[in-house]
């Protein structure tokens, strides 16, 4: 064996022994450093999306069911303005259309308007 071929497997040996030992005082200070920064950064990840503050909402749950049932009827109730609004202004464009006196269309758009009118009454 050639002298690097040695010193690369004594290197990779050294390793193993790392990783498999409990006791961090028999690996190199550079992995021990590697991994104190890789677990400082982790820690700083979380931190900065507010981790603790998601696990301390999610592990209340009657303030998730609140914040659930108040959300599903907020949209809900959007949705039924919405609705109405856009309604209206669809309306309110066929009776326009309707007055145009456009050939085919005006008498179609009237004969809706006219339906439309009757059911609300």
């Amino acid at each position: 064996m050639k002298r690097k071929e040695k010193f690369e497997n004594r290197k990779t040996v050294r390793k193993t022994e790392c990783r498999r030992s409990r006791n961090l005082g028999s690996c190199p200070a550079a992995e021990v450093s590697k991994l104190q920064k890789t677990v400082n950064s982790f820690a700083y990840t979380l931190e900065k999306a507010h981790f603790l503050d998601y696990v301390q909402y999610a592990s209340n749950e009657k303030r998730i069911f609140r914040r659930a049932f108040l959300t599903g009827l907020l949209r809900g109730f959007g949705t039924a303005v919405g609705v109405t609004v856009l309604g209206a202004v669809i309306i309110y464009l066929f009776q326009a259309l309707a007055k145009s006196n456009l050939p085919y269309i005006a008498d179609f758009i009237s004969d809706i308007i006219d339906i439309i009118e009757k059911t609300r009454k």
